[in-house]
């Protein structure tokens, strides 16, 4: 088996054919790919949220389960970054924000997001009835 790249080195590509030989490594690689997967349906979902605040909650718990279980809740992140992410002006999520903050879910800080309820802040995310009907 060659690759169809052709400006591949190689050297590069030797080690390649050698390590797909290796079952472990195929296997690794196919949980990898499940993972990415999996990740990147999660984000489609939630950018095609039609509400701005329910579209938020979901990227924060995202965001929140790759920092982990035993980890702080917060986020370090930039509000810009954040908005990118989620699909909306700065200003709009701005918005969200206080709203979320006035209710205590979150807290905000330079470059970082505190989540102080999970719970209903995953309750919010997950509020949309008519997703995936």
């Amino acid at each position: 088996m060659t690759l169809l790249n052709t400006d591949f080195p190689a050297a590069a590509e030797a080690e390649f054919e050698a390590m797909i030989q290796n079952a472990e490594y195929c296997r690794h690689f196919a949980i990898n790919t499940a993972e990415a997967l999996a990740e990147a349906v999660t984000v489609v979902g939630d950018l095609i949220q039609p509400d701005s605040e329910i579209r938020v909650a979901q990227r924060l718990l995202t965001l929140m389960g790759v920092h982990g279980p035993d980890r702080t809740p917060g986020i370090t992140i930039a509000q810009s970054d954040l908005a990118t992410m989620c699909g909306l002006a700065r200003q709009t999520l701005n918005k969200v924000l206080t709203g979320l903050e006035t209710r205590s879910l979150i807290a905000r800080s330079y470059r970082r997001i505190d989540i102080l309820d999970a719970a209903a802040l995953s309750q919010l995310a997950h509020h949309d009835e008519r997703a995936w009907r």
